[in-house]
Protein backbone atom coordinates (compact mmCIF):
# COMPACT_ATOMS: atom_id res chain seq x y z
CA UNK A 1 0.00 0.00 0.00
CA UNK A 2 1.60 3.45 -0.95
CA UNK A 3 0.74 6.18 1.75
CA UNK A 4 -1.13 9.37 -0.37
CA UNK A 5 -1.97 11.14 2.07
CA UNK A 6 -0.74 12.21 5.86
CA UNK A 7 -3.07 13.95 8.06
CA UNK A 8 -2.67 14.78 11.99
CA UNK A 9 -5.43 14.04 15.15
CA UNK A 10 -4.42 16.61 17.24
CA UNK A 11 -6.03 15.94 20.90
CA UNK A 12 -6.33 18.95 23.85
CA UNK A 13 -5.94 18.83 27.35
CA UNK A 14 -10.01 17.27 27.49
CA UNK A 15 -9.37 14.89 25.03
CA UNK A 16 -11.39 16.10 22.62
CA UNK A 17 -9.56 15.95 18.28
CA UNK A 18 -8.80 19.14 16.61
CA UNK A 19 -11.00 19.25 13.41
CA UNK A 20 -11.31 20.84 10.10
CA UNK A 21 -14.40 22.02 7.67
CA UNK A 22 -13.41 21.46 4.07
CA UNK A 23 -15.63 23.97 1.71
CA UNK A 24 -13.38 23.46 -1.10
CA UNK A 25 -15.57 23.79 -4.05
CA UNK A 26 -18.67 23.91 -1.73
CA UNK A 27 -17.56 20.45 -0.02
CA UNK A 28 -19.17 19.99 3.45
CA UNK A 29 -16.68 17.29 4.83
CA UNK A 30 -15.06 17.50 8.36
CA UNK A 31 -11.12 16.10 8.65
CA UNK A 32 -8.41 16.30 10.77
CA UNK A 33 -5.64 18.55 9.10
CA UNK A 34 -3.90 17.46 6.36
CA UNK A 35 -3.31 16.58 2.53
CA UNK A 36 -1.66 15.39 -0.10
CA UNK A 37 2.25 13.81 -0.06
CA UNK A 38 4.00 15.74 -2.77
CA UNK A 39 6.55 13.89 -5.00
CA UNK A 40 9.79 12.96 -3.49
CA UNK A 41 8.35 14.61 0.05
CA UNK A 42 8.34 12.07 3.18
CA UNK A 43 5.85 11.39 5.12
CA UNK A 44 6.27 13.28 8.48
CA UNK A 45 7.95 16.45 6.45
CA UNK A 46 4.18 15.99 4.62
CA UNK A 47 2.15 16.40 7.43
CA UNK A 48 3.77 19.12 8.89
CA UNK A 49 3.97 21.13 5.39
CA UNK A 50 0.18 20.68 5.90
CA UNK A 51 -0.44 21.98 8.92
CA UNK A 52 1.97 25.21 8.90
CA UNK A 53 0.05 25.81 5.14
CA UNK A 54 -3.03 25.07 6.41
CA UNK A 55 -3.61 26.76 9.77
CA UNK A 56 -0.45 28.39 10.27
CA UNK A 57 1.00 25.75 13.12
CA UNK A 58 4.23 24.18 14.06
CA UNK A 59 3.53 20.45 15.33
CA UNK A 60 5.83 17.63 16.38
CA UNK A 61 4.65 14.05 15.17
CA UNK A 62 4.40 11.59 18.19
CA UNK A 63 3.42 8.50 16.15
CA UNK A 64 1.07 6.88 13.74
CA UNK A 65 -2.16 6.54 14.51
CA UNK A 66 -3.35 4.36 11.80
CA UNK A 67 -3.39 4.45 8.18
CA UNK A 68 -6.92 4.37 6.06
CA UNK A 69 -8.51 4.27 2.80
CA UNK A 70 -10.41 6.92 1.71
CA UNK A 71 -12.41 8.92 -0.93
CA UNK A 72 -11.66 12.60 -2.00
CA UNK A 73 -13.48 14.56 -4.77
CA UNK A 74 -9.86 13.87 -6.77
CA UNK A 75 -10.38 9.93 -6.24
CA UNK A 76 -9.57 7.46 -3.84
CA UNK A 77 -5.82 7.39 -1.55
CA UNK A 78 -4.40 5.32 1.47
CA UNK A 79 -4.19 7.97 4.12
CA UNK A 80 -1.78 7.85 7.18
CA UNK A 81 -2.90 9.70 10.39
CA UNK A 82 -0.41 10.86 12.84
CA UNK A 83 -0.52 11.98 16.69
CA UNK A 84 0.34 14.80 16.91
CA UNK A 85 0.97 18.05 19.12
CA UNK A 86 1.26 22.01 18.47
CA UNK A 87 4.49 23.23 19.09
CA UNK A 88 3.84 27.00 18.32
CA UNK A 89 0.94 28.87 16.68
CA UNK A 90 -2.48 29.04 17.30
CA UNK A 91 -4.58 27.42 14.77
CA UNK A 92 -6.57 29.42 11.85
CA UNK A 93 -7.61 28.75 8.44
CA UNK A 94 -5.15 30.46 6.47
CA UNK A 95 -7.69 29.90 3.16
CA UNK A 96 -11.12 30.46 3.99
CA UNK A 97 -12.49 29.12 0.80
CA UNK A 98 -11.04 26.09 1.52
CA UNK A 99 -11.64 25.28 5.12
CA UNK A 100 -13.65 27.60 6.86
CA UNK A 101 -13.86 26.42 10.15
CA UNK A 102 -11.69 24.67 12.93
CA UNK A 103 -11.62 23.23 16.32
CA UNK A 104 -11.91 20.54 19.01
CA UNK A 105 -14.74 18.74 18.90
CA UNK A 106 -15.35 15.17 21.38
CA UNK A 107 -16.22 11.71 19.96
CA UNK A 108 -20.25 12.33 20.58
CA UNK A 109 -19.96 15.07 18.17
CA UNK A 110 -17.95 12.95 15.98
CA UNK A 111 -20.58 10.62 15.69
CA UNK A 112 -23.70 13.41 15.38
CA UNK A 113 -21.58 14.72 11.99
CA UNK A 114 -20.86 10.82 11.01
CA UNK A 115 -24.95 10.47 11.10
CA UNK A 116 -25.17 14.02 8.87
CA UNK A 117 -23.05 11.95 6.43
CA UNK A 118 -20.04 15.17 6.07
CA UNK A 119 -17.08 13.24 8.02
CA UNK A 120 -14.36 11.71 5.60
CA UNK A 121 -14.22 7.94 4.81
CA UNK A 122 -10.87 7.73 6.97
CA UNK A 123 -12.44 9.59 9.64
CA UNK A 124 -15.57 7.17 9.69
CA UNK A 125 -13.20 4.03 9.44
CA UNK A 126 -11.45 5.45 12.49
CA UNK A 127 -14.00 5.67 14.49
CA UNK A 128 -13.98 2.79 16.56
CA UNK A 129 -10.72 3.10 17.75
CA UNK A 130 -11.19 6.89 18.27
CA UNK A 131 -13.89 5.78 20.84
CA UNK A 132 -10.84 4.86 23.50
CA UNK A 133 -8.99 7.82 22.98
CA UNK A 134 -11.45 11.21 22.57
CA UNK A 135 -13.94 12.17 24.79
Amino acid sequence: MKIDMVNSLILNETSRCFLTHNCKNGADRYEFCGGKVKLHEDLVSAVIRENWEELGIGIRVKGVFGDYKTQTPEGSFFCRTYFAEIMNGTPEPREKDKMDWCGYLGYESLCRLNKRGVLVPNLVLALPKLRGIIC
